[in-house]
């Protein structure tokens, strides 16, 4: 996403809803490093059902990305621009719903 498409105060939003945000202690993740690397469309299969748009959003930052430069798969990079996009309305966006 370039900056020009950044819209300002949207993208406030991002830093001023901490007050939303748990104040539990969370565990960290187990066994992660051991699991199997999969691809993208099979890694959002599981969470289709809670997130119907997901395949849409996946097209639309497939559509939007290249080839990354910065040592990244292109499913590792687009993952990371997966969860980082805002939609319309904000509660439909991926880091919205799973957090």
């Amino acid at each position: 996403m370039a900056s020009r498409d950044i819209n300002e105060p949207q993208h406030a939003l991002r830093f001023l809803d901490v007050h939303e945000e748990s104040e539990g202690m969370f565990l960290p993740i187990q066994d992660f490093e051991t699991t199997p690397l999969v691809s993208l469309n099979q890694a959002i299969v599981p969470i289709q059902t809670i997130i119907p748009d997901v395949k849409h959003m996946i097209k639309t930052v497939n559509a939007n990305s290249g080839e990354p430069n910065d040592g990244l798969t292109r499913d590792e990079s687009n993952s990371i621009r997966l969860y980082s996009l805002e939609w319309q309305p904000r509660e439909k966006s991926l880091f919205y719903i799973i957090n």
